[in-house]
């Protein structure tokens, strides 16, 4: 059974109480699928997936994409995990049309740390929301939060459709974060020229 593959890899009950129903399609590419706990290189996610879920019409979806092995992979319990991307008032499957409340950002696995699991969480919500949350760019480096604590926050309740694959530190981690710096780098010195919009 598919919701098994949550168990055996510890997502259940560490961090979701119980496998959801459905099994979203997570793509990154024609030949890259994220897949119950497949391995992936951090060189092939580093652009936001294509992401399907069965939903229903006129009803409005939140999507998780979350690093839960941000401090120690043997030893998460589930208190803290990383924010890859959140996006909220998903209408239907269009997650163009949601609210971003963190930007994408690849798997950064850190060198010496193993494999990271990398989780795909859909919720639905029960209308449209009005999130307090502060807005993470590329370039934000501090992304903890805990997803059970999100969901308590906005009643998501449980996850409707969820998926994940898992991937471990390689070069193409070392060149996400010089990206990352230098995006950073460029948004604090158009902040320090008057009436120059940042990024």
């Amino acid at each position: 059974m598919e919701q098994s593959k949550f168990k055996d890899h510890l997502i259940v009950p560490d961090i979701l109480e119980e496998a959801p129903q459905e099994i979203c399609d997570v793509k990154f590419s024609a030949s890259v699928h994220a897949m119950l706990g497949n391995e992936l290189r951090p060189e092939d996610v580093k652009e936001p997936p294509s992401v399907k879920w069965p939903a229903e019409k006129g009803a409005f979806y939140t999507l998780v994409i979350a690093d839960l092995d941000t401090q120690n992979p043997e030893k998460n319990e589930g208190e803290v995990q990383w924010q890859q991307y959140v996006v909220m008032n998903i209408p239907e499957n269009n997650i163009s049309r949601g609210k971003v409340l963190s930007e994408y950002i690849g798997a950064g696995p850190l060198p010496g740390t193993g494999l990271h699991r990398y989780a795909v969480v859909v919720y639905k919500q029960k209308g449209q929301l009005q999130p307090k949350e502060p807005f993470y760019s590329k370039a934000d480096g501090d992304r903890k939060f805990s997803l059970s604590e999100f969901e308590k926050k906005y009643s998501l309740g449980k996850p409707i459709a969820a998926n994940f694959y898992q991937a471990k530190y390689d070069e193409a981690v070392k060149e996400l974060y010089l990206e990352n710096e230098e995006m950073k780098d460029k948004q604090e010195n158009q902040a320090k020229v008057p009436g120059l919009p940042s990024v």
